[in-house]
Protein backbone atom coordinates (compact mmCIF):
# COMPACT_ATOMS: atom_id res chain seq x y z
CA UNK A 1 0.00 0.00 0.00
CA UNK A 2 1.64 3.41 -1.10
CA UNK A 3 0.66 5.17 2.33
CA UNK A 4 2.53 1.97 4.56
CA UNK A 5 5.42 2.51 2.27
CA UNK A 6 5.79 6.33 2.18
CA UNK A 7 4.91 6.40 -1.40
CA UNK A 8 2.01 8.92 -0.57
CA UNK A 9 0.74 10.69 2.09
CA UNK A 10 -0.74 9.68 4.72
CA UNK A 11 -4.55 10.39 4.42
CA UNK A 12 -8.14 8.22 4.91
CA UNK A 13 -7.80 6.27 1.41
CA UNK A 14 -11.55 7.06 0.59
CA UNK A 15 -11.20 10.81 1.33
CA UNK A 16 -8.05 10.73 -1.59
CA UNK A 17 -9.81 8.66 -4.32
CA UNK A 18 -13.15 10.88 -3.51
CA UNK A 19 -10.97 14.22 -4.20
CA UNK A 20 -8.87 12.78 -7.46
CA UNK A 21 -12.09 12.16 -8.85
CA UNK A 22 -13.31 15.54 -8.06
CA UNK A 23 -10.24 17.10 -9.47
CA UNK A 24 -10.67 14.73 -13.00
CA UNK A 25 -14.37 15.21 -12.95
CA UNK A 26 -14.02 18.79 -12.68
CA UNK A 27 -11.47 19.90 -15.32
CA UNK A 28 -13.06 17.19 -17.82
CA UNK A 29 -16.28 19.52 -17.15
CA UNK A 30 -14.71 22.53 -17.53
CA UNK A 31 -12.40 21.95 -20.81
CA UNK A 32 -14.05 19.31 -22.24
CA UNK A 33 -18.22 19.13 -21.95
CA UNK A 34 -18.81 23.04 -21.19
CA UNK A 35 -16.16 24.05 -23.59
CA UNK A 36 -16.62 24.64 -27.41
CA UNK A 37 -12.94 23.41 -27.67
CA UNK A 38 -13.46 19.98 -26.43
CA UNK A 39 -9.81 19.19 -25.14
CA UNK A 40 -7.87 20.44 -22.11
CA UNK A 41 -5.24 22.70 -23.00
CA UNK A 42 -1.53 21.39 -22.09
CA UNK A 43 -1.10 24.21 -19.21
CA UNK A 44 -4.48 23.33 -17.81
CA UNK A 45 -3.00 19.44 -17.39
CA UNK A 46 -0.04 20.59 -16.20
CA UNK A 47 -1.15 22.42 -13.56
CA UNK A 48 -3.69 19.44 -12.96
CA UNK A 49 -1.02 17.11 -12.71
CA UNK A 50 1.25 19.31 -9.94
CA UNK A 51 -2.54 19.77 -8.34
CA UNK A 52 -2.57 15.63 -8.08
CA UNK A 53 1.16 15.34 -7.17
CA UNK A 54 0.45 17.69 -4.48
CA UNK A 55 -2.43 15.94 -2.85
CA UNK A 56 -0.39 12.72 -2.89
CA UNK A 57 2.44 14.24 -0.87
CA UNK A 58 4.56 16.12 -3.62
CA UNK A 59 5.91 19.30 -2.82
CA UNK A 60 7.54 20.23 -6.89
CA UNK A 61 6.01 20.46 -9.78
CA UNK A 62 5.06 17.17 -11.78
CA UNK A 63 6.51 18.03 -15.47
CA UNK A 64 4.07 17.55 -18.26
CA UNK A 65 4.91 13.74 -19.71
CA UNK A 66 2.32 13.20 -21.84
CA UNK A 67 -0.44 15.17 -23.83
CA UNK A 68 -4.27 14.44 -22.58
CA UNK A 69 -4.95 11.38 -24.19
CA UNK A 70 -1.68 10.55 -25.29
CA UNK A 71 1.24 7.97 -24.43
CA UNK A 72 4.06 8.79 -22.21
Amino acid sequence: DAIASGEIAPIDPSVLAWSLIAVGETIGLRWIVWNDAHEVPPEVFEGMMTVIGRMLGSTGTVPLATEPGGAA
